[in-house]
């Protein structure tokens, strides 16, 4: 979305899935596409959750691979704490369809694009169902087209936490 490409490592780790709650991003619904088209993204680049649900727009570009310049859009749904900066974990299917190949290590490149045209959510708040009472509650958020930076109920702005829950305190 704002042009910029990163480049790394592309591997796989996860088959098709139906929700990625036990991810670490914790996205309880997924896009019917992004249960099998799906990443997830080096440390470094994690920024505390941040980049979760959005999309990245990826292709191969290491000689090995028998499919050259075919993007792929995938959702981010997960960390991966031990991959390199601009490194991206892939499912099998993403990586298929990215590389051509059983998963291996190839050079990938990738950008964030807009989830919109991608997305057949609707935004869903999901309550924490443990732990809140009148004076605090704490929501999660999915189906956005895009990271959300501010979040306001009755008037008053949540606070975001590092695993994506939005978190209400007042009487």
């Amino acid at each position: 979305m704002d042009g910029t490409f990163y480049t790394g490592d592309g591997t796989a780790y996860s088959g098709a899935i139906q929700n990625a709650s036990t991810f670490a991003c914790a996205l309880r619904t997924l896009p019917t596409w992004a249960k099998s088209y799906f990443v997830a993204i080096n440390n470094d680049q994690w920024n505390d959750g941040y980049e979760c649900g959005r999309c990245v727009r990826a292709k191969c570009i290491d000689s090995r691979c028998p499919i050259q310049d075919y993007d792929v859009v995938a959702m981010v749904v997960d960390k991966c704490p031990e991959c390199a900066h601009g490194a991206l974990d892939f499912s099998y299917p993403a990586y298929s369809a990215v590389t051509g190949l059983w998963p291996n290590r190839m050079t990938v490149t990738w950008e964030f694009v807009d989830c919109g045209g991608y997305n057949d959510l609707t935004i869903t708040a999901w309550p924490m169902t443990t732990g809140g009472n009148q004076w605090w509650q704490a929501f999660y958020l999915s189906g956005q087209r895009y990271p959300l930076d501010t979040v306001v109920l009755g008037g008053q702005t949540l606070i975001r936490d590092q695993f994506g829950f939005w978190q209400h305190s007042g009487d």
